[in-house]
This record gives C-alpha cells, structure tokens and sequence, in this order.
C-alpha cells in the first residue's frame, strides 16, 4: 500500500480535537526550532568569518615575511651589480632610451604594450591600462643634468636591463618597478615607461633621503608612486663607487594596494569590509613618560584600499582607525605596541564590526581588514527569515484543517504523503549528482520536518566536502612542490659513488635531504645534507623549506661549517615558533682531498662502514638541533683520512625506528648487518635495497614516520671481492 493512503487510514482515525491540539504544540515547537536555528547559524556564520580573518592575517603575514626575504635578497644582488658597473669604463652597452621615447615613434619597437598590473588615473579620473615595456629599461634625467655630461654614467647602466629582467621574473608579482638613482642625476627603471611628472627629481625624495644615510637595505615608509600615483613601500639599499663613495641608490617598489585588496577578498565575500595598512606612531602633541603613554600611540593609516592619489608628491597620512569602544580598543592598542596579531569586535564609524589586525613588513606597521558584524549574520536573518514565514504558512494549513475535518484529512493525507515522498526523491537525485562530482548541487528545503533537517544538512554538508577536496588537492600539490625540490639525481664526483632517496608517511614530510654545489668553493665539492624536522606534515614541510633555502643560499659564502651553521640556527631560531626545530647533518667530500669535514646539528651519527676490516664507525660531533637555541656555536669536525671501499650511510631515525606487526624496532644493528653483506652494491643499489627491507619489515603496517637515507662509496669497486 502507497505511503498516502496509509496516512489517509491514519488521519481518519484521528478525532478533530487531538488534531487541534497537535497542531497547536507543532506550531510553537516549530516556531522555538526556528528560533534556535536561526541562533545556531548566526553563532556558527560568526566562529567561521572570525577564523577566516584571522587565518587571513595570518597567511599573508606569514608569506610576506617569507617574500620580505626574497626581496631583500634580490636587492642585494642589485646593489651588487650596480656597483660592478660604477666607475668602471664599459665593457659594453646597450642602447640608451630616454623616458620621452617612451611616448612617442619608438613605442612599438621597444615593445611597449598596455598592462592591467600597471593603472594610472586619466584625466577623467578613471584608471585606465599605461604602455610599459618588459624588454627595456627607461632613463630619466634629473632637473639641469645634460646627457653629455652623464653618458658614461648611462653607458655603465644599460646592461643593467638584463639584472632588473630577471628579477623581475622571478618576482614580479610582488614588484611594481626596480630602479636605480645616481648621485650624478641618471635615473633608470624597469619595466620600462614614461608619465614622469615634470621636474621628477629622485634624489629629493624619502626612499632616496633615507637609503642615503643607511648602509643596508632600508624598508621606507608608504609613498605615493610618482607615475601610477599608488600607495607603495619601498626597498632600498645605498651603492657606493670603487672609492668607497656615496654613488646612489638602488631601490624595488611593492604595491601595498595590490595586497590589501587580496587579503579583504580572501578573508570575506562582504563588499562592505574595508581594509587598511597602519603604522602604530606616537599621536601628535602626546608627551613621553606620562602616565598616559600607552594611550598617546596609535595606528595612523597611510594606505587603504582602492586608494589613488591625484598627487604624486602627497603625504601619506588618511587619519587614524578609531573605535569609541575604548576598553577593547585599547586591548587592541596593547597587541599592536607588542608586535601581536589579534581579533576584535568593536564599533567601526557607528558600525558593529570585526577587527582582524596583523604585523605587516616592519614590527610596528599593520595589516587590518574591518568587516561590518551585519554583513557576516546577513545570512542568519535571511534564514530566520524564512523559517518564520514557513512557520506563518504552516498555522494557516492548520487552521484550514480543524475546519475542514473529512475533507481537509484527505487534502492533508496526500499533502503529508507528497511533502514526504518528495523531498526523499530529491535528496536521492542531489546525492547521485554529488556522487558524480557536482559540488553545486543544492535540495530545495520545503518542509521543516526531519526530513527538511536532513535537507539542510546535505545543503551545509555540501560546501564542506567540496572545502575538504580543495584541501586534499592543495595537500597533493604541496606534496609535488616538496618532491620536486629534493635532488632529481645524484651528483657525479670522481672517486665517489652518491645516491639519496627520502619517502615521506604523509602527503609532506619533515625529512630533508639535498646535494649542494660548491665547485665555487673548490673544484670537485660537494655539499650533503640531511635533516629531520620534529613531526611530519604541512608543517614540517615548510620547515623543511626554509632550511633549504637557507642552507642553498648561504653554503657558497663561506669555507667555515662552523660560521654556516650557527647563521642558519640564529635565523632558524627567531623565526620559527611553537617548539618547531630540526636535526641536520652536513658533510662536504672533495675529490681532491683524503679528509671528510662535517658538522652535527643533534643529527644522529653517520655510519662508516671499512670494507677492508668489515667494521663501522661513526661521524659523531657535538650540537643541539637548530631553531632551539639562537647563541649556540657548533663545531666542525674533521676526519683526516676515508678509506677506498668506505661507505657512509646518512639516515634519519625513522630507518631504525620502524616497527613491524609485533611491535619490534628495525635498529641499527640490523641496518648494519645489511650494509655489510651487501658492501660490494651500488650506493644506488644499497640504497634501494635499505627501502625495500624496510616495507618488508614493516608489512601491512603504516609507515609511522618519514624515511631519508644518503649513501657514499668511496672508489667504488675497491672492495668489491
């Protein structure tokens, strides 16, 4: 029998007063049920946009701390190149284009196009795409400087366009322009443009002034660009002539807008959040050391979003962000003085509002995104909303009803049977849509009974499924962006054998391992490194990345282990929070001399296997494992002599500390054993054969932790009877 006609039975069986009475208590049950949903949405839309902000801040602090070092790093390179075509007579050059060509005949032969990257208001104040070229850089000469009497100067810079070209593309995303002043009056810039403002003299300006008497890179503070008319902070670092002299300066521009707006957009869809750049200064005519100094500072905005100013040579100062909620305004005022990322919610101009705030390139510079508390329960009210008028409907059905008796059971019969039947068929066919991938999929909510719950619930379960596929595949593209920074293949130096293989038991791993190039060092060396991050993980893996971008960049610099390790672990030290620390290992070969030289950051000892006298050492050495302590001086240490036929194993502790089914531990004398009866392999071979025991061992189990292994045979083939 169909499900309306048993209904029908049902409800015929019903007197007219209980009828009533239940249709009486469903009324106001419904109603107290809408009530609360309504509560729990608006709770949960809060808790969710409260951890939106927050891991805003958060990410785009964390990536800019990250990016902050990029730059810095490629301004350096700048400085450098700068100086090693001051003052010197050219070897050769490249063709001079001054900034007025850049408008007029030779537009389409220096390959100038319209950007979208690059806006500059027009005389209808609108911002339009301006014509740059990424193939050349401009000249520009200061107020009373004749080209006669600079063209050496110019002649020295024009190979320049190749240093600014490939910066550019490894960063140009986070560059507005990089350029470079000299003293002399010659202004150069790239990409390559015009819409100087008449007069321009870069040597009158703050980045310029105040790079001028630092004798490092100088973060300025916000100007407004003199051609796009943008808000932008400024990297700069003073270059000098062979003399030693004051020559100019070398500068990158960040726009800040760029940012503010990619933070406000990712951390809410509301188009009434507003979002700010603020340093925290002392307040005009407070007085130091009163008893109010806490209260004289304040974060005084210099950029904001959609902000273009109309004058190039403006001071940056839009005001102050004020709250008239002084209790939590102040708690916000104490994060910011400490240097502290924070949440608050407090009135914005006469609007209840969320805070989120976090540091921004420089200790006392923040990043804040304000988002009005109505905009993030819009969607609470809309639902309570609804309910209600679901539950306005539903006493009018059940009014209708105690009038109708008979006929309106047999209205309802089908009525009851169809708001049952129905929404079942539609959560089937939602479901085998989602089955096939379609993540739009939505039931359409009717009823506000168990089955109408269950809608809703598919509704919300929906967006979190698909949140959680977003989170796996960003889990696996972060897994192919680890993978693909270990070593592709082993290096070939003569009179050694190298091989390295690292499996991680996550999507990303903690374990690190790496083959540095020091042929600048000395012909025929190499660098091997291996390390282990405590955990495993999205967290350990950008550990592991930071490490190795250290290591990579400052392992060229300098002959001493002991000078390179202690400046990884101090940077290592005061960047990383939360306990997070890691072992390492770093040895150097060279193929033109008998001694081994390493350092031991808590590492566990290298093996050391003589086939001659079928015994192992180790590579001892003391030290802590880096970013615990920043003070902590390590030692190098040196064995004089490695054997022909040696093998050094360099692991991680996941080898021996693999279990199997029983609960028993691999250990080293195991790994020893197999080192040794099979002496006379490959260190490719050996080190596949360690992996492949090691699954076996372990069997049905799970991989508990990462697992990283180098191998090296010293003149392969020497013991090999």
């Amino acid at each position: 029998m169909l499900i309306r006609y048993k209904l029908l039975l049902l409800l015929l069986g019903i007197a007219l007063l209980p009828l009533i009475i239940m249709s009486w208590r469903g009324y106001h049950i419904t109603h107290n049920l809408g009530i609360e949903l309504a509560d729990q949405s608006r709770d949960e839309l809060t808790t969710r946009t409260t951890e939106q902000l927050q891991q805003a801040i958060t990410y785009n602090t964390t990536i800019l701390d990250r990016t902050k070092g990029l730059l810095e790093n490629a301004l350096r390179l700048q400085a450098r190149e700068v100086e090693n075509r001051i003052g010197k007579e050219p070897t050769h050059s490249k063709p001079i284009y001054l900034t007025k060509q850049f408008t007029g005949a030779l537009s389409e032969t220096l390959g100038i196009k319209p950007s979208k990257k690059y806006l500059r208001l027009g005389p209808d104040n609108k911002l339009r795409p301006m014509p740059v070229s990424e193939d050349v850089q401009n000249y520009l000469l200061a107020p009373g400087v004749s080209q006669e009497a600079v063209a050496k100067d110019m002649a020295q810079l024009s190979t320049m366009t190749d240093v600014y070209k490939a910066a550019y593309q490894r960063h140009g995303e986070l560059i507005l322009w990089l350029y470079s002043a000299l003293d002399s009056g010659v202004h150069t810039a790239f990409p390559g443009h015009g819409f100087y403002p008449e007069n321009f003299d870069p040597r009158i300006r703050p980045w310029y002034t105040s790079a001028r008497d630092s004798d490092d890179i100088v973060w300025s503070s916000a100007t407004i660009d003199a051609v796009t008319r943008r808000a932008v902070m400024t990297l700069t670092m003073p270059f000098r002539d062979p003399d030693g002299k004051f020559a100019g300066v070398t500068a990158i521009d960040i726009p800040v807008l760029d940012m503010l707006e990619n933070t406000r957009m990712w951390a809410t869809p509301s188009k009434q959040s507003k979002s700010f750049v603020a340093d925290f200064v002392r307040r005009p005519g407070s007085k130091t050391g009163s008893k109010t100094d806490d209260q004289s500072f304040g974060p005084r905005i210099f950029a904001r979003q959609n902000f273009t100013s109309h004058s190039w040579n403006a001071v940056l100062d839009l005001g102050w962000l004020e709250s008239k909620e002084t209790k939590t305004y102040q708690k916000m005022l104490a994060d910011m003085k400490s240097g502290t990322a924070g949440i608050r919610r407090m009135p914005y101009q006469g609007k209840d509002s969320l805070w989120a705030y976090g540091r921004f390139a420089t200790p006392f510079t923040f990043l804040v995104v304000i988002v009005p508390y109505t905009d993030i329960t819009k969607q609470a009210r809309q639902t309570e909303k609804f309910v209600r008028s679901k539950i306005t409907k539903l006493h009018q059905t059940a009014t209708w009803i105690s009038g109708g008796i008979i006929i309106l059971v047999l209205l309802l019969a089908f009525y009851s049977s169809r708001t049952v039947t129905e929404p079942a068929r539609r959560l089937a066919a939602a479901a085998r849509k989602l089955a096939d991938g379609d993540f739009s999929t939505r039931v359409e909510v009717t009823t506000d009974d168990e089955l109408g719950q269950l809608a809703e619930s598919f509704n919300e379960a929906v967006p979190q499924l698909e949140d959680r596929m977003k989170v796996r595949q960003a889990l696996a593209l972060a897994m192919d962006v680890q993978q693909n920074l270990l070593p592709k293949e082993a290096p070939r130096v003569e009179g050694y054998e190298i091989a390295g293989k690292s499996v991680y038991c996550d999507e990303t791993g903690g374990d690190y391992y790496d083959f540095i190039d020091l042929s600048k060092l000395g012909n025929g060396r190499i660098g091997i490194a291996v390390g282990d991050i405590s955990g495993h993980g999205f967290a350990a893996a950008l550990l592991m990345t930071t490490v190795r971008a250290l290591l990579r960049s400052r392992a060229t610099r300098s002959n001493s282990l002991q000078e390179l390790m202690n400046d990884i672990n101090r940077h290592l030290a005061r960047d990383t929070q939360g306990g997070r620390f890691m072992t390492l290992f770093y040895l150097i070969i060279d193929q033109g001399q008998p001694a081994l030289r390493w350092i031991n950051a808590g590492h566990d000892p290298a093996l050391v296997f003589d086939c001659a006298s079928g015994t192992f050492d180790e590579l001892s050495g003391r030290g802590i494992p880096i970013g615990i302590e920043d003070s902590w001086d390590y030692e190098e240490n040196t064995q004089t002599q490695l054997d022909s036929g040696s093998i050094v194993i360099i692991g991680t502790d996941g080898i021996w500390e693999t279990r199997n089914p029983a609960g028993e531990m691999y250990g080293k004398d195991v790994l020893k054993a197999l080192i040794k009866e099979n002496s006379a392999k490959t260190a490719t071979e050996i080190c596949d054969l360690v992996h492949d025991t090691l699954t076996m061992f372990r069997g049905d189990g799970p991989q508990a932790d990462d697992i990283t292994l180098v191998v090296i045979k010293k003149d392969p083939g020497a013991c090999a009877a």
